[in-house]
């Protein structure tokens, strides 16, 4: 799982999902769907951080908080009711009035739902990772075009979230050489994860390279070790309880 302070909990996709036709109003009313994702954030992050501030005492902060699919439900909620709150108030009409109740009133309790559930924290976050530098180098892994992240792994091999893809296309045989950049503080390494495409990502470093080193693709990719990472939760914490992972 992604940290809060990764970037945006959840993308158009999921506005999508929760309604179809929000692409195409937000364009015609002239709002920015990024713009009202980022405000979000922002929102969710002051209640967060006096949530912790009154149930922690002040010993977390919002770099610990985990993305759950609980806090990525509140924050997709939060921002379809921003949407629809400015088109809304910015035309003064009940068009749009019963969706915007709506979407607040849904954002309202999916905060509860994650209140009670509980905010994820991690002891030691590990950022998210920059897009990494990648070039040509001489090779025998087959042309073309390849999909690559990076992610800094710490020293007790707990992995943060994956980078932004890099997408790379070989014209002739080649290798691949992977760079990861701009090391947070807590890295001990990097482990690299390239595929054709975002679904068949697979982990290419059996261990994380060091934090200078150059990952070379070699004449086939490993298959194995899918999906993306992040960190888990290690304890939550629900009003004024902490309860530990496990």
């Amino acid at each position: 799982m992604a940290l809060f302070t990764d970037g945006n909990a959840s993308d158009v996709a999921d506005l999508r999902a929760y309604d179809a036709a929000v692409t195409e109003v937000a364009a015609a009313e002239g709002v920015s769907l990024q713009a009202k994702l980022e405000l979000a954030m922002k929102e969710i992050g002051v209640e967060l951080e006096e949530f912790l501030a009154r149930t922690t005492g002040g010993q977390a902060a919002l770099s610990q908080v985990v993305v759950t699919p609980a806090l990525k439900q509140w924050h997709t909620l939060r921002t379809l009711a921003l949407i629809y709150g400015d088109i809304h108030n910015s035309h003064v009409s009940q068009r749009f009035e019963r969706k915007w109740a709506d979407y607040r009133m849904r954002a309202r309790w999916a905060a509860e739902t994650l209140f009670r559930i509980g905010v994820g924290l991690v002891s030691r976050p590990i950022p998210k990772a920059a897009a990494p530098l990648v070039r040509t180098l001489p090779g025998t892994l087959a042309p073309g075009t390849y999909v690559i992240k990076v992610a800094w792994v710490d020293a007790r091999g707990e992995t943060g979230a994956a980078s932004e893809a890099v997408v790379w296309t070989l014209a002739a045989e080649g290798a691949l050489g992977v760079r990861a950049v701009q090391p947070p503080a807590v890295a001990a390494g990097f482990h690299v994860y390239v595929g054709s495409s975002e679904r068949d990502l697979a982990r290419q470093t059996v261990a994380p390279e060091g934090l200078q080193s150059e990952w070379v693709s070699g004449g086939e990719l490993e298959r194995g070790q899918p999906g993306v990472p992040g960190q888990e939760p290690e304890r939550y914490v629900r009003n004024d309880r902490i309860l530990m992972r496990g």
